[in-house]
C-alpha cells in the first residue's frame, strides 16, 4: 500500500513539473525555457529543485513507512 502511495506522490511531482507545455507556469517552466534556448543554467534551476523534491518525497515516505509497519508481522 505504500509503495503505492509513494508512487502516487513522485508521479504527482512529475507531472506537475510537466504542466508547463499547457502553460501553468512553475518549475516546469524554467526547464522547458531552458531546453528552447539552450541554457544549461534554467534547465537545472528548474530541474534540480524538481528532483530534489521527489527525492524529499521518497525518502519521507520511506520513512513513514518504516515507522508506521516496525514491528508488524509480514
Amino acid at each position: 500500500m505504500f509503495a503505492g502511495i509513494k508512487f502516487a506522490a513522485i508521479l504527482t511531482n512529475s507531472i506537475a513539473v510537466l504542466t508547463a507545455i499547457i502553460g501553468s507556469g512553475g518549475l516546469g517552466e524554467l526547464v522547458f525555457e531552458g531546453f528552447i534556448s539552450f541554457s544549461t543554467e534554467r534547465l537545472l534551476a528548474g530541474a534540480l529543485p524538481a528532483i530534489g523534491l521527489a527525492l524529499f518525497l521518497d525518502v519521507s515516505f520511506t520513512a513513514l513507512e518504516k515507522r508506521l509497519t516496525s514491528g508488524q508481522p509480514r
